[in-house]
């Protein structure tokens, strides 16, 4: 005899199949009643995120009991249509009022309603109604509750904010940005800095502290439209901003040393606003062990801060080619190995260090020089580090090399040494000066770096025109930069990802895989070939794949999925009772 199972029998598979894809939210939700985990949740899964996986699996499991219920009651012979009402009302009740989450998140952390948020924000974003498919800027705030609504009002302009703080690839650089344009003041060189770097040409503040700041200074920020009402929110567009992607002839900057010593490197650039547009720093190793001469000679300018040279001999020597043959070399021994050493191999311009301090005031005297000229050194910020003096790396006047010399000295000893060498300069600091400018913010230590920049690389000699390139965005996942002259390379100012790939076809369609380096705050940048056989018009195409990771993971998500459709319908369906 064949008969189809009832009752609870039935639903019991796909009962247990959705109760145990239920279940886990339904306990991360409610966890924080019973005491555990006290102040711990998954990171991307917050418990008041949770109700959108319970609203696909808990519903059918709610569904199939609540059927289980009403056939009880059926069998009962209670056949009320009142007493079925009113259980399906008390589910509903207990669903929507109990207090499943503590702490709820709501638009009450902003102390602001949704439509007073949208009286107040509508009129000052105004002037965005006419760029809402322009994805070459960002809209820059710095309020959670905002950027969730600006993506529903215009969703095709870029902005900083997130609408998922998980999301945030590297939150230290989206930090040092909100922090430094919405909550410090009069620190225009770092904002216009950030603002560069993170292609901002529209600004909200809706605090008059903040506001007061841009309003201040006219001559780099435009006042947009103001609403008068809660929340006084106004926009401000930024006269320089440049765009996200954009092909550049600026110096590329490879720093080799520590996570640490390019953080100090980027950031100090920051003080004296020596932005993309100038500079390009890219992320580099702490040691060369894995470059070549051919690696090296993409990039205009190498620094060494905080570097580790795992086969010393091998470092300086490939440095001597690189210079040699027209390489620009910065070596601040400040932050090093080399802090004191006996001796230290060409092409650094002294051949002997010594970690020493001169006290807690500095006893310049300087020469005249490309670098040292225009920069007032009074105004540099005392040599003290936690209470004490100031570390450096000094040498001695007998031990710089015949083709340098010294351009500035502390009670006698050189500070900085500079030569040319070959078709190359070299530059040697030993103020460890990137962090000693982070110390203080100083905006003439900065420029004193900079300056240093441009003279390594030669970029004071000649000047930097326009690009002729135009950029389409098909899709969020892929960018093709059409470039119609030649240039060093592209600047894709978005977080640097390992599933980014980038290649170059040709006017013969031939296609070139390109390296993305990770550039300023790990953005990405790609180098153009130098092959003369290489002639524009060129595309240089970005595109988001997928990665096998990832593959497998979905794989394994589908196979779940599978599994537990299969176990909830059971197979066979039909079973034979004997």
């Amino acid at each position: 005899t064949i008969r189809r199972p009832c009752g609870i029998n039935m639903f019991k598979r796909p009962l247990i199949a959705f109760g145990a894809c239920a279940f886990p939210f339904l306990f991360l939700t409610i966890a924080g009643y019973i005491g555990w985990p006290s102040n711990w949740y998954v990171n991307g899964l917050c418990p008041w995120e949770t109700f959108h996986f319970l609203a696909i699996f808990s519903v059918i499991a709610c569904c199939i009991l609540l059927h289980i219920a009403l056939d009880w009651i059926r069998i009962r012979r209670f056949k009320s249509v009142v007493l079925k009402i009113i259980l399906c009302c008390v589910v509903i009740i207990a669903l929507v009022q109990s207090p499943f989450i503590s702490d709820q998140m709501s638009l009450a952390f902003l102390n602001w309603h949704p439509r007073d948020i949208d009286a107040t924000l509508k009129p000052a974003l105004a002037l965005l109604e006419s760029y809402n498919s322009q994805y070459e800027y960002r809209f820059g705030d710095n309020i959670a509750g905002v950027a969730a609504l600006f993506n529903y009002w215009y969703y095709a302009v870029p902005q900083t904010k997130d609408y998922y703080a998980q999301g945030v690839l590297i939150p230290d650089w989206r930090y040092w940005l909100e922090k430094a344009v919405w909550e410090r003041g009069n620190n225009y060189e770092e904002t216009n800095f950030l603002l560069d770097w993170f292609a901002v040409k529209w600004i909200l503040t809706c605090d008059s502290y903040s506001r007061e700041k841009f309003l201040n200074k006219p001559e780099y920020y435009l006042l947009g439209p103001v609403e008068k009402g809660r929340g006084g929110c106004c926009v401000f567009i930024y006269k320089y901003s440049s765009p996200i992607i954009v092909a550049s002839n600026a110096t590329v900057l490879l720093v080799v040393g520590s996570d640490i010593g390019y953080s100090d490197v980027f950031r100090a650039l920051a003080y004296s606003n020596f932005n993309s547009s100038c500079c390009i720093p890219i992320r580099g190793d702490e040691s060369l062990t894995n470059y070549r001469l051919e690696d090296l000679k993409k990039f205009d300018v190498i620094i060494l801060y905080g570097y580790r040279p795992r086969d010393r001999n091998r470092m300086w020597s490939l440095l001597r080619q690189y210079v040699t043959q027209g390489g620009g070399l910065i070596i601040d021994t400040g932050y090093s190995p080399d802090s004191t050493s006996s001796f230290i191999p060409s092409p650094c311009p002294v051949e002997k260090t010594e970690g020493t301090a001169f006290g807690m005031v500095w006893n310049f005297s300087y020469v005249s020089s490309p670098i040292t000229n225009g920069i007032d050194f009074s105004a540099f910020s005392p040599p003290i580090y936690n209470g004490g003096p100031w570390g450096v790396s000094a040498s001695y006047n007998m031990s710089v090399r015949p083709w340098a010399r010294a351009i500035l000295w502390d009670s006698g000893r050189p500070l900085i040494v500079i030569g040319e060498l070959g078709r190359g300069r070299v530059i040697w600091c030993g103020l460890n000066l990137p962090y000693h400018i982070l110390s203080y913010h100083n905006y003439w230590e900065s420029l004193l770096l900079a300056k240093m920049i441009q003279w390594v690389s030669g970029e004071s000699e000649h000047k930097r025109g326009a690009i002729d390139f135009t950029v389409t965005r098909p899709n969020p996942e892929c960018v093709i930069v059409t470039l119609n002259e030649r240039a060093k390379g592209v600047l894709f100012k978005e977080c640097y990802f390992r599933n980014w790939r980038a290649y170059l076809v040709d006017t013969k369609g031939r296609r070139i895989d390109l390296t993305i380096y990770r550039a300023g705050p790990d953005f990405m940048y790609v180098h153009m070939p130098s092959n003369s056989e290489i002639t524009p018009p060129l595309r240089i195409v970005f595109e988001y794949d997928w990665a096998w990771d990832e593959i497998f993971g979905y794989a394994i998500s589908a196979t779940t999925f599978v599994a537990l459709m299969v176990y909830a319908i059971g197979l066979p369906i039909h079973k034979q009772i004997k």
